[in-house]
């Protein structure tokens, strides 16, 4: 067993992701080398790649499998620092607000479909947990990290864009019809969110994402959120965006 294990450590670090999934909690930054895998009470999910690195976080795709077996698409985000692990948990708030209010709907079929229909503009929040950064040193420091999971829409994994990137596709704009058609699904997403009490409170374009042959529009990043009886100051302003505020 000893060989076999010392033979499994010579082939990562010659591929060069031995302790990769330390690297990957540690430093969200840094460039993915093969599979990186990581497990919770509820599932155990392989991150593949990494598709986005923001002010805050970084976003990998991953895979996980759900109670039947099958192979489910995950979003991980991971905090670049413990500092800003506020700001997952104030994500991670909201969605359980979302997820109370869609109980409190589907009491009947009315409700079911009406929650159906507003849950199209939202990610699938599967759970936050709080790992602790495997190999440190000082224990009393090993604050850990707040990572929320998301799962993707089944049968829209792909095709999303950002009006961010709309726009710079765009440069003269879009049908007027169509931005309205968009833009009603994007206040369906906030309706929904207000009646569950929840603020998103940075909506920019490069929070919208609008799906190419459906039109959906999904709302994303609510780690500035809070709730409607809670306001407090905003927790961070993205530069690139402050006239949005």
């Amino acid at each position: 067993k000893l060989s076999a294990y010392w033979e499994n450590a010579e082939d990562k670090i010659r591929d060069g992701t031995y302790g990769s999934r330390q690297s990957i909690l540690e430093n969200p930054r840094r460039e993915i080398k093969g599979l990186t895998t990581f497990r919770t009470k509820k599932y155990a999910y392989t991150i593949t790649n990494r598709i986005h690195i923001g002010g805050t976080c970084a976003v990998f795709e991953g895979i996980t499998q759900n109670k039947d077996g099958h192979n489910l698409s995950v979003i991980i985000k991971i905090p670049h620092d413990h500092t800003d692990n506020d700001l997952m948990e104030r994500e991670a708030k909201a969605f359980k607000a979302f997820n109370k209010k869609t109980k409190e709907l589907c009491i009947d079929d009315g409700g079911r479909e009406f929650a159906k229909k507003f849950l199209l503009r939202l990610p699938c929040f599967l759970e936050s947990v709080n790992l602790e950064e495997p190999g440190s040193s000082n224990k009393s420091s090993n604050k850990g990290k707040v990572v929320n999971i998301f799962s993707k829409l089944s049968g829209l994994e792909s095709g999303w864009y950002s009006l961010k990137e709309i726009r710079k596709h765009y440069k003269e704009g879009i049908n007027t019809r169509i931005m309205a058609f968009v833009w009603n699904r994007i206040l369906e997403g906030l309706t929904f969110s207000h009646a569950s009490g929840v603020i998103h409170r940075a909506i920019t374009p490069n929070h919208i994402l609008i799906h190419a042959e459906g039109h959906y529009g999904n709302i994303i990043d609510w780690t500035a959120s809070c709730n409607i009886n809670e306001l407090d100051c905003v927790p961070y302003i993205d530069d690139r965006y402050l006239s949005y505020f």
